[in-house]
């Protein structure tokens, strides 16, 4: 049993971020949109919510599977057990109706195709959008970033940008973001997708791709900062949200005070719970910054208004700022436990608080805590203000 199959399935899950549900990726297509090396898996059709949501399981996901791993190693001397049952039922093909709902019920990464449901025997699993899509995304990760071939995929992906079609212009634009997480566009390159996405008006689809190229190509640039300034502060959150994700690669200064503005200002859950990803705040929280961010988290939640598992998010983060800056981040925790009215985030919230105050607390500490308890706070309703 490998969980290469599992990583290969972020890649669709990150392109399904960034079509925001425009496109659904249809099983046995994901190997084709992943970088070289990947192993094959189904694929996932997300909206913008709810990839979110699963950028966080993925990786809890991808733990689970390595511990079932481990342990299976550890009972059958490093070999795999032998499969269950006979082999005719080892060998059914997934494309037996009741072979393909086991495997839907037992892996949520494999979900259905286009519409929702799976594709019927002789029917084409691909939208014209999404065969654009795999293609574009092959070639952004394969050319060379000063080569004559990947001038033309830049053309053709600026072009494609106005296409009638509103799923073709959306893969066209995070065709281009993955081309700028690919290190293949330059600053020159940002100066025409920034006009690119000034000339499209708000709310249109291929804003968020194109913020995030944009971003991504400028994340070594003197003028990444005056892009960063320049986003929605209220409406379209997804476009913060991708160019969250953009840069928490390579983070800097600015990026790190765009992680604070929302922490502290953003009225959208959907923009939150990607800045309070562990990735972004692990990004973000240097020795200096994590006391700032502390400071922003902990009145945003007490604003109330946020779903049960952001705002248990929110004390996650404030728990990973706190690894360099207990003392702050102790301390919030316990005033937040005291508010609470929620007896599930009101423990949660003390235990992360105990973490910290034990003593060399890990990273790893406060992972699995965060694992352990998240379905729990996810059932909870919003909270009301000031909780």
């Amino acid at each position: 049993m490998r969980t290469s199959g599992v990583l290969a399935a972020g890649v669709a899950v990150g392109l399904a971020a960034g079509l925001g549900g425009a496109l659904a990726l249809a099983p046995g297509t994901a190997a084709s949109l992943a970088p070289p090396g990947a192993g094959p898996t189904g694929a996932a059709i997300l909206d913008h919510t709810e990839c979110a949501r699963r950028e966080g399981e993925l990786s809890a996901r991808v733990r689970e599977l390595k511990a079932k791993l481990a342990a299976l190693e550890g009972t059958t001397g490093g070999r795999a057990a032998p499969p269950a049952g006979p082999p005719a039922e080892a060998a059914k093909s997934p494309a037996d109706p009741a072979a393909a709902k086991a495997l839907a019920a037992a892996d949520p990464l494999v979900l259905p195709g286009p519409g929702g449901a799976r594709p019927q025997p002789g029917q084409d699993p691909l939208t014209p959008a999404q065969k654009l899509a795999a293609d574009w995304t092959k070639r952004a990760w394969s050319v060379a970033a000063d080569s004559p071939e990947k001038t033309a995929l830049f053309r053709e992906l600026r072009e494609r940008l106005r296409d009638p079609d509103p799923q073709i212009a959306a893969a066209a634009a995070q065709a281009l973001a993955m081309l700028a997480r690919a290190d293949k566009l330059t600053p020159a390159d940002a100066t025409d997708l920034r006009a690119d996405y000034d000339s499209f008006p708000a709310g249109a689809p291929v804003r968020p791709g194109l913020a995030a190229a944009v971003a991504r190509a400028l994340s070594q640039d003197p003028s990444l900062a005056t892009f960063l300034d320049s986003l929605p502060r209220r409406d379209e959150p997804q476009v913060r949200g991708q160019v969250l994700r953009a840069l928490d690669g390579s983070p800097s200064e600015p990026f790190r005070q765009l992680v604070l503005r929302i922490s502290a200002e953003d009225e959208s859950p959907e923009a939150l719970r990607v800045a309070w990803d562990e990735d972004r705040i692990l990004a973000s929280a240097t020795r200096d910054f994590a006391p700032k961010l502390v400071a922003a988290i902990e009145p945003r939640i007490a604003k109330g208004g946020l779903p049960g598992e952001v705002r248990g998010l929110g004390y996650y983060a404030i728990s990973i700022a706190g690894l360099q800056a207990p003392r702050d981040a102790s301390a919030a925790l316990a005033r937040a436990a005291g508010l609470e009215k929620s007896p599930a985030h009101a423990g949660f919230a003390s235990g992360l608080e105990k973490i910290l105050t034990g003593g060399n607390a890990t990273y790893a500490e406060l992972e699995a805590y965060w694992d352990k308890n998240r379905r729990v706070l996810r059932d909870e309703a919003a909270a009301p203000a000031g909780r």
